[in-house]
Parts: C-alpha cells; structure tokens; sequence
C-alpha cells in the first residue's frame, strides 16, 4: 500500500485501518498515507484464529516479510477512528487479538485479549529486550 522505512532506531507505532474502501495508515498516531483499494481485503474464510492469518509475512503473494521489531501486535473486529488510534493505549471495544512480543515465549504468541486466539510463531528471534 505505502512504501515504508523507519530506520532511524526510534520505537515507533505503525496503525492500519482497513475501512472499505480505504486503507490508513498511520506512525505513532499521525495518518501518513490513504489508499483505496478494489475488492475485498481479505476472503470470507479468513477470521482471526483461522491458520491463514500472518502477522509480518503473507502466505498470498510472495512478498518479503516484515524487516524489523515486533513488540505487540492488536487485531479489532471495528475500524478505529483517528482519534482512538492516536491515542491507542487501552482502547478494548472490538478488540480480538492481542499478543505482547516480549521474548517469552519462542514458539507461541499468546492472546492477551481474552478471546484465546493464541498463534504459533515461525521464522521469529525472541524480542527481549527494547532500543
């Protein structure tokens, strides 16, 4: 959707809204890029806990997986207006999928939300400790 480098060592909060048609994109709370996009973003058998859902990587097209530090992943079943996102510390209406990298668990991404829509991780370092 948006060419993006944030390479300047600095923790950052990167925001994706999908609201049909368009997809915002946002870096630590500040919409940096819109797009509209044609057909559906994803198909009627992906859901959250389905085993075609990934997080850094695409199993669709053969595109690169995501370069850089995960320190926590949310999922909303609800597109966030402007102003939750930039203010998206507790915001929990819709939430379905939370995971928190922290490097203590190697293997399973556990789902902070309640919602138990634990994953597996594959290909991934250990994240333990923040810049």
């Amino acid at each position: 959707v948006y060419p993006l480098s944030l390479s300047d060592g600095k923790i950052h909060r990167l925001s994706v809204v999908y609201e049909y048609p368009s997809v915002k994109i946002y870096v630590d709370g500040v919409l940096i890029a819109t797009k509209t996009l044609s057909g559906n973003m994803l198909s009627s058998s992906l859901s959250v806990g389905s085993p075609s859902l990934f997080i850094g990587s695409s199993n669709i097209r053969n595109e690169p997986s995501f370069a850089g530090v995960m320190y926590e992943t949310k999922i909303y079943s609800r597109s966030l207006s402007s102003l939750e996102v930039a203010d998206n510390t507790d915001v929990t209406n819709g939430l379905v999928l939370h995971y928190k990298f922290d490097g203590s668990d190697t293997n399973q991404a556990n789902d902070l939300s309640g919602n138990n829509n634990n994953g597996t991780i594959f290909g991934a370092r250990p994240n333990v400790r923040r810049i």
